[in-house]
């Protein structure tokens, strides 16, 4: 849940950052042209979260693996597991 809250709130930074207001005239050739610079920072953005979730959670999987053979131990405990 507070990845959700994290996440949505730097989507919103970054959209915004890329979707301000412009002079007029810049503004009317981006809005014909249905906002690229926006929609694509932003989509890019959401794509780097979605492989670093991923990327992140084979993390997790790995090192709860290595624990469950006794090879590490996890925060200083050893029935300690990241939960997926």
């Amino acid at each position: 849940m507070g990845r959700n809250w994290w996440y949505s709130g730097l989507d919103f930074v970054y959209g915004k950052h890329f979707l301000r207001r412009q002079r007029a005239d810049e503004q009317d050739k981006e809005a014909k042209q249905g906002y690229p610079t926006g929609v694509y920072s932003v989509l890019g953005f959401n794509a780097f979260m979605f492989l670093a979730i991923i990327g992140l959670r084979l993390y997790f999987a790995g090192k709860n693996k290595q624990a469950d053979e006794g090879h590490v131990v996890i925060e200083g405990d050893p029935e300690f597991r990241y939960q997926l």
